[in-house]
């Protein structure tokens, strides 16, 4: 690595390193001397600022401090430091060093031979060597590395920087970049010139770009890799969720990609990164009229899919937009962004297939007020099943990157354990959205995407979501990112916390609040709601149900000997308790005769310890309608036998029993929670006779019922078995904070296993 000095000179003849010949945009030299301003005529102009040459270094050195120079940059470190001679400087362990004395590039180039007599190489600006065109796109390579080269000069290109994003082939991903100047077919300069310099003091280019040169085969494939997932398709280069995003997607190397379903207006299901269509599409120039504030969707007004028929939505073009706020000023891709088809679901669907994608994933949105709101059905003939059946914990988790590495200020803090604390649960994680835009990234990343992806690697995460697939297909299929290979460049990933270790005392982020613990509704949905009847001007096929014909199908197969498999389990509720007195011997022995799966038993406690079954009537009005009243006073079964028989126990008021009258209820299989309990009796979902009742007397719209939290799932701990006679205290029985393998495991069994005890 070579260290490269702007040489400025003071009024006392020291040298200063120093980007400008003004020192005001490096500097607080302004807020020291405001009034010490001068003109030059520089290259036939003048120039008024703050110049070196009118300072003494003692002026210079007692009073100003340097400043980062680019707006874009970490403020943390400005006014830290004091400005430095070149001495100063050299004084770094760093293999050479380069000055430049700053002068107009024209006329030398005219003539290479010359400069070859007393030079032996030329540090250029980039776009000498590859031009760009007035639109931020490459033009074709001038000739000047292969001419620099035939005279035997090295050729050394200037002016890159990470966060210097001003060319829209690079899609923001530099190494990109200096791929560009060290490993095209054509030529190869000698060395970059840029304000982010290698990992490898060794190297005249960045250590990615270095590695990734001289391992230029995608082929490599580490066992475990990460999957690479798109978001909403390379919609970082193409207009989100168009044919284009996905066929680049592909191109660039993702394993999965992925739908954002929508729905239209006459329920076609599409692509599409957001219902509102304001950002994505061209739709405010033909339907601002459309304009529509929605809470349950967004809290600002958008122009909605589900407001437009699919045929008035191919009349628009997709608009390539940037997530960010900025996007105006870094906007993607631009001379790309109206072009692309948008595509329904089925066709994504066909188009994975004959890509032959790896895998898709379907994200489906705003399912809930679309049924309820809009009566349109997008998750099919699947049935709204109640929380307990489908909506149980999933076996993978979408980690947002600052879950894993936060952020303050624009600088990356230590990594937290979360990926560790999930995968100790058996949870596979992923990780989103990696993004290329520079100003996405912490400072301690150098402004480089894949720098980032390094860092991420070490943490084995099973997938990486991503608008810029191509980035991290080059980092995972190259040898570069494997650390057990002996590559002599490596991309290394960052030692996080990095940038934070140099700011000064006293000026250290503060420690971050802990995270808020994971609770139920964070990972489960509510039921979804029926589809709702919304009026149209054309009716479609009737609803009305068949007439049920359940007693001729049961003539006609009286054969109960099927068994279908998957079939729901047939629980008992306190035996047949609809035929004789709950809990008896022979409402066991009728729930058995008439094919229960399985028995319950709900146990309560007698004062001296005795477990015995409880009688009871479930309705107020059962007097007026008994149950089978020849059998009301049938015996109690004995504890023995009842243990013997019973297979399933419900424990009622364990914590009390065990704490206040020293009864141990749970010594036995109850007491273990690894014991294999999965038993879950299927609701029915009923929405029959409500669709005969006349206009204005539908049943109201039933308020959501409240989310299930943990301490509805999850018993705290059981206390000791207290003992009654003494006049000590017992133990403590306030609860341990569940872990998310407990919560998991705990809300799967115990809330099961309740479901029976709570009459489901």
């Amino acid at each position: 690595m070579v260290m490269l000095c702007n040489l400025q000179l003071t009024k006392d003849g020291l040298g200063l390193c120093q980007e400008n010949i003004t020192l005001e945009a490096s500097t607080n030299i302004d807020m020291i001397y405001p009034d010490q301003a001068k003109t030059y005529k520089i290259n036939g102009k003048d120039v008024k600022g703050w110049f070196s040459v009118d300072f003494t270094m003692a002026q210079l050195s007692a009073n100003v401090t340097v400043k980062q120079s680019i707006s874009n940059r970490p403020k943390l470190f400005d006014n830290k430091f004091p400005i430095l001679t070149v001495d100063d400087i050299f004084r770094a362990q760093i293999q050479s060093y380069w000055l430049n004395v700053q002068q107009k590039y024209g006329s030398i180039l005219e003539d290479l031979a010359t400069v070859k007599t007393f030079a032996s190489g030329i540090a250029v600006p980039k776009n000498y060597i590859w031009p760009v065109n007035k639109d931020n796109y490459l033009e074709s390579s001038t000739t000047l590395v292969l001419d620099a080269h035939k005279l035997g000069l090295e050729v050394h290109a200037t002016g890159f920087a990470n966060d210097l994003a001003t060319v829209y082939n690079y899609t923001y991903d530099p190494i990109s970049e200096y791929l560009q100047f060290i490993n095209n077919p054509q030529f190869s300069v000698d060395g970059v010139v840029s304000d982010f310099p290698p990992q490898h003091h060794q190297l005249l280019v960045p250590s990615g770009a270095a590695c990734f040169a001289h391992f230029s085969n995608l082929n490599f494939t580490k066992a475990g890799r990460p999957l690479i997932i798109s978001h909403n398709g390379a919609s970082g280069v193409y207009s989100n969720s168009t044919d284009l995003a996905y066929q680049q997607a592909l191109n660039d190397g993702a394993d999965i990609i992925d739908c954002s379903a929508q729905m239209t207006k006459d329920g076609t299901a599409f692509c599409m990164g957001s219902a509102d269509l304001t950002t994505d599409t061209t739709a405010t120039t033909t339907f601002s009229a459309r304009s529509a504030t929605i809470p349950e969707i967004q809290p600002n007004a958008g122009i909605f899919s589900f407001d437009l028929t699919w045929s008035e939505i191919q009349t628009l073009k997709p608009q390539l937009g940037s997530p960010f706020a900025n996007g105006d000023k870094y906007p993607r891709n631009p001379a790309y962004k109206n072009t692309g088809k948008f595509v329904t679901l089925a066709e994504f669907l066909e188009f994975a297939k004959a890509k032959a994608a790896s895998g898709v994933l379907i994200n489906i949105e705003n399912a809930a007020y679309l049924a309820s709101k809009k009566g349109l059905d997008i998750v099919g003939d699947a049935p709204a099943k109640s929380v307990d059946e489908i909506k149980k914990f999933a076996n993978a988790v979408n980690v947002p990157r600052q879950s894993i590495v936060p952020v303050h200020q624009g600088l990356a803090k230590a990594a937290t354990q979360v990926v560790a604390e999930l995968q100790k649960a058996n949870l596979t994680v992923y990780v989103s959205v990696m993004r290329n835009e520079f100003f996405s990234l912490a400072f301690d990343f150098l402004s480089d995407p894949t720098l980032e992806i390094a860092t991420f690697a070490p943490f084995n995460v099973s997938g990486i979501i991503t608008e810029y697939p191509a980035t991290a297909n080059r980092f995972f299929r190259n040898l570069c990112s494997d650390l057990n290979y002996n590559v002599e460049f490596a991309l290394l990933p960052i030692q996080l916390p990095y940038l934070t270790q140099f700011l000064p005392d006293g000026t250290q982020p503060p420690v971050a609040a802990p995270s808020p613990a994971l609770d139920v509704e964070d990972v489960v949905d509510p039921p979804l709601p029926a589809v709702a009847k919304v009026a149209s001007s054309s009716p479609g096929p009737s609803t009305k149900p068949k007439s049920p014909s359940i007693a001729a199908c049961f003539a006609h197969f009286s054969n109960l000997n099927f068994t279908k498999a998957g079939r729901p389990l047939i629980i008992s509720h306190n035996g047949a308790s609809g035929v004789y007195s709950n809990s008896t011997d022979l409402a066991y022995q009728q729930a058995l005769n008439v094919g229960a799966d399985i028995i319950d038993c709900s146990v309560q406690m007698t004062k001296d310890g005795t477990a015995f079954s409880q009688l009871g009537s479930p309705f107020a009005n059962g007097d007026k309608y008994p149950r089978n009243p020849v059998y009301k006073n049938t015996a109690i079964l004995p504890p023995s036998e009842m243990f013997t028989l019973i297979t399933n126990l419900c424990l009622q008021n364990a914590a009390y029993l065990a704490s206040k009258n020293g009864l141990d209820i749970v010594g036995n299989l109850c007491s273990d929670l690894n014991y294999n309990v999965e038993f879950a009796l299927l609701p029915i979902q009923l929405r029959y006779l409500t669709q005969f009742l006349p206009d204005g007397t539908q049943p109201p719209v039933v308020a959501p019922s409240p989310s299930l939290d943990v301490k509805d799932a999850v018993d705290p701990p059981l206390p000791a078995v207290a003992k009654v006679a003494s006049s000590s205290p017992g133990p403590s029985t306030n609860p341990k904070s569940p872990s998310i393998a407990g919560l998991r495991r705990s809300l799967l069994a115990t809330w099961l296993l309740g479901s029976i005890c709570m009459g489901y």
